[in-house]
C-alpha cells in the first residue's frame, strides 16, 4: 500500500490525503509494531526474581494497551480521525463496538465503555 503523506510529518495525518480506511490501517500498524518492539525488550531481560515480576507486570500491562488499542482501531467511527482529539468507545443496541467524538456525541442509548485521546504517536490514552 502507498500512501501520500510524509510520516515525519504526522500533521499530515489530519489532512484530507488519506480516507478513514487507510489511518485505521496506518494506526493498526504502528501499534502493532509498537508493542511488538516493547515485548519483545521485555522478553529479553535478564533479572532477578523480583525484578522478573516487575517486568511480568509491565508486560501485562502492554498487552493490555495493546488490545485497547486495536479494540478502539478497530471499531466504528462516526467521526473523522483526529490526532489529539477526543473519543468515546461505546457499545450500541446491536452489541457493536464504535468511537465517537466526545465533543459530538448524542447517543444517550449507547453504553460507553471509555474515553480515549489519540496521542501524536498515534496510540491513545485513556482520559478519566
Amino acid at each position: 500500500m502507498n500512501f501520500d503523506f510524509d510520516l515525519r510529518d504526522l500533521q499530515d495525518f489530519d489532512s484530507e490525503c488519506l480516507d478513514e480506511n487507510n489511518k485505521k490501517n496506518i494506526l493498526n500498524i504502528f501499534n502493532l509494531n509498537k508493542y511488538r518492539y516493547l515485548l519483545n525488550i521485555l522478553k529479553d531481560i535478564n533479572c532477578d526474581d523480583k525484578s522478573k515480576q516487575k517486568l511480568e507486570e509491565q508486560r501485562q500491562f502492554l498487552i493490555n494497551q495493546a488490545q485497547l488499542n486495536f479494540k478502539i482501531i478497530n471499531s466504528k467511527f462516526s467521526d473523522r480521525i483526529k490526532i489529539g482529539s477526543e473519543y468515546y468507545l461505546c457499545i450500541d443496541k446491536n452489541g457493536e463496538n464504535f468511537v465517537a467524538l466526545k465533543n459530538n456525541f448524542n447517543d444517550f442509548s449507547s453504553i460507553i465503555i471509555g474515553c480515549y485521546k489519540l496521542n501524536e504517536d498515534l496510540t491513545w490514552d485513556t482520559i478519566d
